[in-house]
């Protein structure tokens, strides 16, 4: 679990403020909140959510209570909204560079939710909706995109609870969360892709036609960039069982090669596609590439 001041970066937050937002067209000719005097103005059906105290009386759904004798609310979203989500990867791969177990300071995990909050924060105070969905281990978590502070804690909150654990299952994530936005949104997927998914790429290109823009972060920590471990030294899976024991120093230039390798395919065909895409190093300022892919098209960005 993250404490605030592990997530939250002013700094961050106010660097990536004055980028301006490149997405995909709104039903609207401008996006944010518009209060209407008239209620349902402007407004469309998102989903059914169970009904909890805060929640509108006259937004109860009594169809659907006559028919399950539970209080369910019908969810609306503004069509003059932006739509974001962020698909934040939670496997066990994340926590590399955690200080313990218990203690994610330092890890990639710490590092991406940094990243989403200081973007949904943005977001949010430009009167833009925002969701996520988290995927390791067990279901993954969603949240609804909406707009407001309370929608921010909610996705604060959501974030700062997360164990980073088991496998992750990024194509199968962002399919739901595309099915669940229908259209008209941008979806942030901020992940290491260090998992094998040969139809990922696949599932991405198929969102495009449907309005739904895909924007790859891609995290990693600056030991799996560098490889700075001197002398015999023991190499666990985090994701699985296995272990190596090995010189780092015997392969340093090849393992450096084969980085550099995997970075320039992401990069390459993430703009095939036309997906923006950033990489971003723990220990180094992520908000240039961040600013970049923020306002990118698909045809410029990546690494170099």
């Amino acid at each position: 679990m993250l404490e605030r001041a592990d997530m939250l970066d002013p700094e961050l937050t106010a660097r990536l403020a004055g980028a301006a937002f490149s997405g995909p067209p709104t039903p609207a000719p401008h996006h944010g909140v518009q209060p209407s005097p008239r209620r349902g103005i402007g407004m469309e059906f998102a989903e059914h959510v169970e009904y909890s105290p805060g929640h509108e009386i006259s937004s109860i759904d009594w169809k659907v209570f006559a028919r399950s004798d539970r209080y369910y609310v019908k969810q609306r979203e503004d069509e003059r909204l932006r739509r974001v989500v962020f698909v934040m990867d939670t496997s066990a791969s994340m926590t590399y560079g955690a200080a313990s177990a218990l203690d994610m300071r330092g890890s990639k995990h710490q590092f991406a939710a940094k990243i989403v909050t200081s973007i949904a924060r943005c977001l949010v105070s430009e009167g833009d909706a925002v969701g996520l969905m988290l995927t390791g281990d067990g279901e993954p978590v969603y949240l609804p995109p909406s707009g407001g502070m309370k929608q921010f804690e909610a996705l604060f909150e959501i974030v700062s609870g997360g164990i980073a654990a088991g496998n992750c299952r990024l194509s199968s994530a962002c399919a739901e969360s595309a099915e669940r936005l229908k259209r008209n949104a941008t979806m942030f997927i901020v992940s290491d892709f260090l998992d094998e998914d040969p139809g990922f790429e696949e599932i991405l290109r198929g969102m495009l036609p449907r309005g739904i823009s895909p924007r790859l972060i891609h995290v990693m920590h600056s030991d799996e960039v560098e490889l700075p471990q001197e002398g015999t030294t023991r190499f666990i899976d985090i994701e699985g069982d296995e272990s190596l024991v090995l010189d780092p120093d015997l392969i340093r230039k090849a393992y450096n090669e084969e980085v550099r390798g995997f970075l320039r395919q992401m990069s390459e065909s993430a703009a095939k596609s036309g997906i923006p895409y950033a990489f971003c190093e723990t220990g180094r300022d992520p908000a240039e590439a961040l600013t970049a892919l923020i306002r990118s098209d698909g045809r410029s960005g990546g690494w170099r």
